[in-house]
């Protein structure tokens, strides 16, 4: 497979049934026209087949193998009625013979390669969808598609070494909506019918997503949290965001906290504070935000 990778021209099965063509009638014109170098030419168009390995389909290689079949005979057969001086039975019919039989049986072979090959092309491709359906439950939030609470624990433990070594500033919002259940950790599933406070919760990401920068990263915390983490920026600058995202028509009444949060500090303890800052806002009447 690899070999045919390197093959000066892209062997695809246009380009394949072409090349097979014209070897088909170079071999032949040589057998007709060159009695000593039949040998050579049966053993070349015999092997034809070869050249639709991993790239020609099954059906393709059964009318291959019969042409080149079909061509020999009737080739060695005009031979034979035409110049009998020129075509000794015993030696070139028996050679026909044996290039038709290599020729199926190359066929064969081929169409064995091709089929296994197809298989574990299939079981790849169905391994790859796996793997990758893993990875997204693994990291996104079903409903939202956002990063989920523990892949973005990953990432803000990149994020702080990034900070570390830069010397930028972070900061961390916590939002939920004013009016959702209680705040807590809750499970998640793909199983949960879609509830108003899910379609509520579905339109606060839409628009966090089309506010905040490419770079600020929002995720589901929990069944009614975002949390979003501004990299590089100062309070002010991630408060200005919340602001944009407050005046965005969404028509979702939130509160959210913000925090400065630094490369050693905890992330559970900075979710403490945020929490705190959330229950703040919320006994302020809502619809604000609570630096802490």
């Amino acid at each position: 497979m690899n070999a045919l990778k390197n093959w000066p021209i892209e062997l695809r099965p246009s380009t394949s049934l072409i090349l097979i063509s014209s070897i088909l009638l170079l071999g032949l014109a040589v057998f007709f026209g060159f009695p000593v170098a039949r040998g050579a030419a049966a053993l070349l168009i015999c092997q034809l087949p070869l050249i639709g390995l991993y790239v020609l389909s099954k059906r393709q290689l059964i009318v291959i193998c019969l042409c080149i079949s079909a061509s020999l005979f009737l080739l060695a057969l005009t031979i034979w009625q035409s110049d009998p001086a020129n075509f000794r039975l015993d030696q070139d019919g028996f050679l026909v013979l044996i290039a038709m039989g290599i020729t199926l049986l190359v066929g064969f072979i081929t169409v064995e390669l091709n089929q296994n090959q197809l298989q574990r092309c299939e079981h790849r491709k169905a391994l790859e969808e796996t793997l990758e359906n893993l990875h997204l439950e693994a990291t996104k939030d079903p409903q939202t598609g956002l990063p989920n609470q523990s892949y973005m624990r990953e990432w803000l433990s990149q994020a702080a070494k990034r900070s570390h070594r830069s010397g930028l500033p972070m900061c961390l919002a916590l939002l939920a909506r004013d009016d959702a259940i209680e705040l807590g950790e809750i499970t998640i599933t793909k199983a949960q019918s879609t509830t108003p406070d899910e379609l509520a919760i579905d339109q606060l990401t839409a628009c966090a997503q089309q506010v905040f920068r490419e770079n600020d990263v929002t995720a589901r915390w929990s069944a009614e949290e975002l949390l979003v983490l501004f990299e590089g920026s100062a309070p002010d600058q991630a408060k200005e965001g919340l602001i944009r995202l407050r005046q965005e028509p969404c028509n979702i009444a939130f509160s959210s906290s913000l925090v400065v949060w630094h490369a050693n500090q905890s992330i559970d303890d900075a979710i403490v504070r945020l929490r705190a800052g959330l229950l703040a806002a919320r006994q302020k009447g809502g619809q604000c935000d609570e630096s802490v």
